[in-house]
């Protein structure tokens, strides 16, 4: 969902002068999304190579399926949904599809449901009717909750063993993402917090493979991909990251277990795609390793950097205005473990930027960019 602010924050390359280092992500285009799907916010396989995906908030509860060229053959009303923020969508295989209208920018809302659809329904009816699967979380008491620990807000699902798993996009201080786990039938629950894990970006997508072995979250332009894990125990096993060029993507779906399909919201002179990433090339990825990460992305009024070694070291810091080569701040800092800085966004004017860490000798180097826009 939009952010109030309408401050855009493009996770645009995030590099590691390493040893390895960190290679910035081929994707394929498969097509372009036709005009009726403008925030393409969840995907899902459907029959015959095609998809389906939904809008963000703004449009009614539509499902639209699509083809592989990104002609719309077909939309479908969810007759009985609120359609207040539609989020993420998930398919328990060949039986039923999930929509999460979970958004919940503001952390303030108390009708949070997961509608439950007949696949079936979805292919012969324009309209349909679904089972309501109500929610709370166990650990919010306000709402809103104070603004440093709002973290309720939440895009991505997927559907594991008779459950439903959801993975929060934090608005407040912290940088993880909080795993919660829900039954998949009618009825009103309190989800149960299962576990989480420090992405250093907004979650917007997640996604279970064929398989069951791998686990997905899409953040913005950032991919992690678990695996080797046991149970649901989904953080625990082996991590790999890789970063993609910079939209806004949302949308994340196996459609093998060596291939993503990924799709990204319209934005001015970009237009939304639906892409294919190949994950069996393991030299794509990189280890969760980085010492520094960023929260959250995009981000509405603040930017948040965390440490996250165990050793103090001196870094020296500079965020650069690229359009006019000025610095806004260029220092060296002594960082310690637990370490985390804030930067007001709201007083930087519209443009682009850079932000760097660096040891002192040089031999590492963290470097984003990201874009600033008023409204």
């Amino acid at each position: 969902m939009k952010s109030q602010y309408n401050i855009l924050l493009f996770l645009m390359s995030q590099f590691l002068w390493s040893v390895e280092g960190n290679c910035q992500t081929p994707l394929v285009t498969v097509c372009p999304l036709p005009n009726e799907i403008d925030e393409s916010s969840g995907i899902e396989i459907g029959k015959d190579n095609t998809y389906w995906t939904h809008n963000d908030s703004g449009d009614k509860p539509y499902l639209y399926q699509i083809d592989q060229k990104g002609r719309l053959i077909k939309k479908v009303l969810i007759s009985n949904a609120l359609g207040v923020d539609i989020e993420d969508i998930a398919v328990e295989e060949d039986k039923f599809m999930y929509a999460a209208d979970i958004g919940n920018n503001k952390n303030d809302r108390k009708n949070l449901v997961i509608y439950k659809i007949k696949l079936s329904d979805l292919y012969t009816n324009d309209a349909v009717d679904a089972e309501e699967i109500k929610l709370r979380y166990p650990d919010q008491n306000l709402f809103p909750p104070e603004s440093t620990e709002r973290n309720f807000d939440c895009e991505a699902i997927f559907h594991y063993n008779h459950h439903l798993y959801l993975f929060t996009k934090s608005r407040g201080e912290s940088l993880y993402t909080k795993c919660y786990e829900l039954p998949d039938v009618k009825g009103d629950y309190t989800a149960k917090l299962i576990d989480s894990f420090q992405t250093g970006n907004w979650v917007t997508g997640a996604d279970i493979s064929p398989s069951k072995n791998k686990v997905a979250l899409i953040c913005g332009s950032v991919v992690f991909v678990f695996s080797e894990f046991k149970g649901t125990n989904f953080f625990k096993g082996k991590i790999m990251k890789t970063v993609l060029n910079a939209t806004q993507k949302e949308g994340i779906v196996f459609e093998t277990d060596k291939k993503l399909v990924i799709s990204d919201e319209k934005n001015k002179d970009r237009n939304g795609n639906i892409y294919i990433l190949n994950i069996d090339n393991e030299k794509l990825f990189t280890p969760n390793i980085d010492r520094f990460s960023i929260d959250p992305s995009p981000c509405d009024k603040k930017l948040f950097i965390a440490y996250n070694e165990i050793e103090t070291k001196n870094y020296k810091i500079d965020i650069r205005n690229i359009d006019d080569n000025q610095f806004m701040l260029n220092e060296t800092i002594e960082v310690k473990p637990k370490f985390t800085k804030k930067f007001n966004l709201m007083m930087y004017n519209d443009g682009n930027y850079s932000i760097t860490f660096h040891e002192v000798d040089g031999k590492y180097l963290l470097k984003l960019l990201f874009s600033v826009k008023h409204q």
